[in-house]
């Protein structure tokens, strides 16, 4: 389940703010899960490709060569964007290095919860 929550968390944040639309007179300021996906990083569940191929990409997601590469493709994408949208990716480099990192680190959790959890929504 917690593979799959992740995976739909905008289906998640549409239907609170459905929910919350129904109500009247509320809103939903932001949704955050704090689910752990079972089995991650752990061997009792046997040789399992997918969380394999997730501890791969976690380790990945530490170099530096990759973090140069994706500070370069977002500094390509601020630099393509109309002024209003340049901000995505914070207001300075303090607020570049935060996106990155969690960027970085959220990148291998929803590729495997996408896989584990049957794909695309």
């Amino acid at each position: 389940m917690s593979w799959a929550l992740i995976r739909d968390r905008d289906l998640l944040l549409a239907e609170a703010e459905q929910a919350a639309e129904q109500v009247g007179d509320t809103w939903v300021e932001k949704l955050e899960l704090d689910v752990a996906p079972t089995g991650a990083g752990t061997a009792d569940e046997g040789a399992d490709p997918i969380l394999e191929l997730a501890q791969s990409m976690r380790a990945d997601a530490g170099s530096q060569a990759l973090r140069a590469e994706a500070r370069a493709f977002v500094q390509k994408m601020i630099a393509d964007l109309p002024a209003e949208g340049r901000d995505f990716a914070g207001k300075d480099e303090a607020g570049l290095e935060l996106f990155l990192d969690q960027v970085l680190a959220g990148g291998a959790d929803l590729v495997t919860a996408r896989l584990k959890a049957g794909g695309a929504q």
